[in-house]
């Protein structure tokens, strides 16, 4: 069951920590792609801050939802 309007869950904060790593991945697959695969030229602030968003978009999102999926609506009953 996902969280309730304004709740969040421990599952809440380990599928946004996936979904930090993905798009830091993603963020990293683009930067290496885009420069030849030199890692030691990397932004990596831009990855991080790109971790961190992921991060919070995530868990705003989920704060922000009910438990139907449903944005910005309380619980049904």
């Amino acid at each position: 069951m996902d969280s309730k309007f304004l709740q969040l869950k421990k599952t809440d904060f380990w599928k946004g920590i996936i979904v930090a790593t993905l798009s830091t991945a993603c963020t990293g697959l683009c930067m290496a792609l885009d420069m030849a695969v030199d890692f030691a030229s990397f932004n990596w602030q831009i990855i991080l801050l790109s971790a961190a968003s992921g991060f919070v978009s995530y868990i705003t999102k989920n704060l922000l939802t009910n438990s139907n999926g449903e944005a910005f609506r309380k619980e049904r009953k």
